[in-house]
């Protein structure tokens, strides 16, 4: 049976011949027995056909075996075998097919001498072989071949000697006689290969010789015994030598499929051997905690790492801790964990404390993943684990949510604290607010009255103040929700603007007609309120500002632009950030809390859009926010 292994890289051209030669050999025996039962005349034909055939297979086996053996010794039989091939093959021709087109005594003779030399090579070399010394050949072996050798030679060559005179062809019987005596060299060298201690790879070579030559040799005897005592072979030479062919082709072709057959198994073997080396080198020299276990789960592997982790020597955990006992199971729906890693998924942990009575005695805070390995045959083979260490991790987690709580509880006695100062602060407020108005109306003194102003004015700065940090308390902690209503935008925007119109600039807005929004009106009215109060304190009086209203159906975007003195890049994070004022000597006079823009962008925030500023040292700033649209574009 001819095995095909494609991922093994055997060759495809090899296993093509391979069958073509299978396929040839069968058609030349069966051609052989048919021509027993054919007229002479095509009897000649076919079986010149076959002579020459015959040998060309085996040409074409041998030099497969020179040119895919790595063994040199091999190779060697194979160049040998493939040059006495070629002769034999160019001698059939000669003798077989050459003279159906043209006949000569020459043709004849260079056919014999073809057949001989490839015989002397082919005992040349197995000469060379023996002495080469590379195998032991014992004394009593090499000598009683010797002299088998010795005693048969001399005999054929009395037999021949004696009637060679009653011979009309001495030629013939002369070339037929060191056919003989050098078949008889071959089939004692090859027997005293044969019983060498070499491997059975090259024994097999040295037998296919050795009983091709036992074969040959009775045609050759036959054919002598046709010229010296005239006679009558009938056929049998023939079918002798084609069973001789017959039999080299199909052993070449036994061998050749059976050294295919070899290096496969070998390639395989080589490449689980390889795999398995490099499976446990990925286990042993990798820096993560790792280990093999059987289809049971024992451990039968373990590298370094893990030891140190489960500070124990392998010795004392291969075979008695059990990944599917002390781990899994011990999970949460540790059974169906289980189940489904045995159906080929991986299990992942990533948080398990396993304290076995195999592990000494402390607690593992551990991330597991267990996954499968498969067979050839799709056949769960094995389970690899791979253990981390997190209790740095468990600690550190710890630890800041003990620094976050603590942060929480510093956080919410200052929010307290706040709300406290601020309600405590507001309070006085209220009385010394109406006091001054009340007193403005009757003292009729102008220098009192602009005493009244500054009181009343500072006092109504302080309690903006006061709600400003009471509202950014409420934000901070939560407490206040959007509010959402239908509104009108380009209204809201007209009004924010007729409030602003006593301030000498020239202020501008482009919004969709009809757009309405569904949103917070009172949040959206401080957000552009703040923006448009901020443009009209840092820009000069003249000067322009623009509001304006994009809708991209999702989402609408507003910008305010004036031409004021502009914001450094470095400072557009920072003016979002609570407490923060504007240190420019400009605005050191202006009415500043360092909660306008912090509340702004908390308010558009919750509203669900963002706010980012745009802007060049002496060229004007320019905030935008988005909002969600909500109803969209509106048309009353």
């Amino acid at each position: 049976m001819l095995i095909i292994m494609g991922d093994e890289r055997v060759n495809d051209v090899g296993i093509n011949l391979l069958r073509f030669l299978l396929i040839v050999i069968q058609l030349v025996v069966l051609a052989a027995i048919v021509t027993l039962f054919m007229p002479t005349s095509y009897k000649n034909i076919i079986y010149g056909m076959l002579q020459v055939l015959l040998p060309t297979l085996c040409l074409l086996l041998t030099l497969k075996i020179l040119f895919s053996s790595m063994d040199k010794n091999i190779k060697f039989i194979g160049l040998t075998l493939s040059i006495a091939l070629s002769f034999w093959t160019f001698s059939n021709i000669m003798w077989e097919l050459l003279p159906f087109l043209y006949k000569h005594d020459w043709a004849y003779l260079l056919g014999g001498f073809g057949w001989f030399g490839s015989y002397c090579l082919i005992a040349l070399g197995l000469y060379r072989i023996k002495r080469s010394g590379q195998w032991y050949i014992k004394p009593s072996n090499d000598f009683y071949f010797t002299l088998f050798g010795f005693v048969m030679g001399i005999g054929v060559v009395s037999i021949i000697l004696l009637n060679i005179e009653d011979s009309t062809r001495l030629l013939d019987v002369f070339i037929l006689m060191l056919y003989i005596i050098a078949d008889i060299i071959i089939i004692c060298l090859s027997s005293k290969l044969i019983m060498s201690d070499v491997k059975n790879e090259i024994k097999y070579l040295f037998f296919t010789i050795l009983v091709f030559f036992m074969i040959n040799i009775c045609g050759d005897i036959l054919f002598e015994a046709k010229y010296l005592f005239s006679y009558k072979a009938g056929g049998f030479t023939d079918l002798i030598y084609t069973t001789a062919m017959l039999f080299m082709t199909a052993s070449l072709i036994v061998y050749t499929t059976e050294d295919m057959k070899i290096k496969a198994l070998k390639k395989i073997n080589k490449k689980l051997k390889d795999t398995r080396v490099f499976m446990d080198d990925l286990i042993m020299q990798s820096p993560d905690a790792m280990c093999i276990s059987d289809v049971e789960g024992n451990v039968i592997l373990m590298n370094e790492p893990l030891e140190r982790l489960f500070h124990i020597k392998k010795e004392e955990i291969i075979g008695k801790f059990n990944l599917f006992d002390h781990i899994i199971k011990k999970s949460d729906h540790g059974t169906e964990h289980l189940e489904r890693l045995k159906r080929g998924e991986a299990f992942v942990m990533p948080y398990i404390i396993i304290n076995s009575d195999i592990i000494t005695g402390c607690d593992l805070h551990l991330s597991i993943k267990i996954f499968p390995t498969f067979s050839s045959d799709d056949q769960i083979s094995s389970f690899v684990m791979v253990a981390e260490d997190i209790s740095g991790k468990i600690k550190l987690e710890n630890d800041l949510q003990n620094v976050y709580r603590s942060l929480m509880e510093e956080y919410d006695r200052r929010v307290d604290f706040m709300n406290i100062a601020a309600h405590e602060l507001r309070t006085p407020l209220t009385p010394i607010i109406g006091y001054a108005e009340i007193l403005k109306l009757e003292v009729e003194d102008e220098r009192l009255k602009k005493y009244l102003d500054v009181i009343e004015r500072n006092a109504k700065r302080q309690n903006n103040i006061v709600n400003r940090m009471l509202e950014q308390s409420r934000l901070d902690s939560g407490k206040i929700k959007a509010e959402k209503d239908i509104f009108s935008v380009e209204e809201m925007l007209k009004e924010l603007i007729d409030n602003y119109r006593a301030f000498d600039r020239n202020i501008f807005y482009d919004s969709p007609a009809g757009l309405k929004l569904f949103s917070d009106p009172q949040k959206f009215n401080y957000v552009v309120d703040n923006l448009l109060s901020n443009a009209v304190k840092y820009s000069d009086p003249g000067t322009r500002i623009e509001i304006k209203v994009k809708n991209g159906g999702d989402s609408c975007l507003f910008s305010v632009k004036d031409e004021g003195a502009g914001i450094d890049e470095k400072l557009f994070n920072k003016i979002f950030e609570r407490f923060y004022m504007a240190e420019s000597d400009d605005y050191a006079e202006q009415e500043n809390t360092g909660l306008g823009l912090a509340q702004v962008k908390a308010y558009v925030e919750l509203l669900g859009g963002r706010i980012w500023v745009e802007s060049k040292p002496g060229q004007g700033s320019t905030f935008f926010f988005t909002l969600p649209a909500g109803i969209g574009d509106v048309t009353e």
